[in-house]
């Protein structure tokens, strides 16, 4: 069975022009019509809800999904890449529990798995393995993002 994913509840919840901001490629995005490219997070969670166990990001999932996509990438790799502007070195990035509160209403045909599941494969959620606890990480991220 193939991956698929709907967004009818993001749209929904964020209006059309603040989705298509927040879903499609802003170096390939055309507009909303057919033929834009999708957000590399976009296409990052919807990827992570396969391996993390999760077919719908709520407002009540959003903290423990953001947790399991961390532990994750800290185990295996960071999800996304960019170059800096200044150094152009490629540096590796995570996703933060801003991209995945962005993405509220996104849902998939994955299936789910219990969080006992998930720490069965990939690790007790802020285990302190990942060198931080990865609450701290988010909050720390949340923070300065928003600042």
């Amino acid at each position: 069975m193939s991956l698929r994913w709907y967004t009818t509840k993001m749209i929904k919840r964020l209006g059309e022009e603040r989705y298509h901001q927040i879903s499609t490629d802003p170096d390939g995005r055309d507009g909303p019509r057919e033929g834009w490219d999708w957000h590399p997070v976009t296409e990052a969670l919807v990827s992570h809800s396969v391996v993390c166990g999760f077919n719908e990001i709520t407002e009540r999932n959003a903290l423990e999904i953001s947790r399991r996509i961390a532990t994750y990438e800290r185990n295996k790799s960071p999800s996304l890449a960019r170059r800096n502007p200044d150094t152009r070195k490629i540096e590796r990035v995570y996703l933060t529990f801003e991209d995945v509160w962005n993405h509220v209403g996104l849902s998939t045909n994955a299936s789910t798995i219990s969080l006992k599941e998930f720490e069965e494969r990939h690790g007790k959620l802020g285990d302190p393995a990942l060198g931080v606890s990865v609450f701290d990480i988010f909050e720390a991220n949340y923070s300065a993002r928003a600042a």
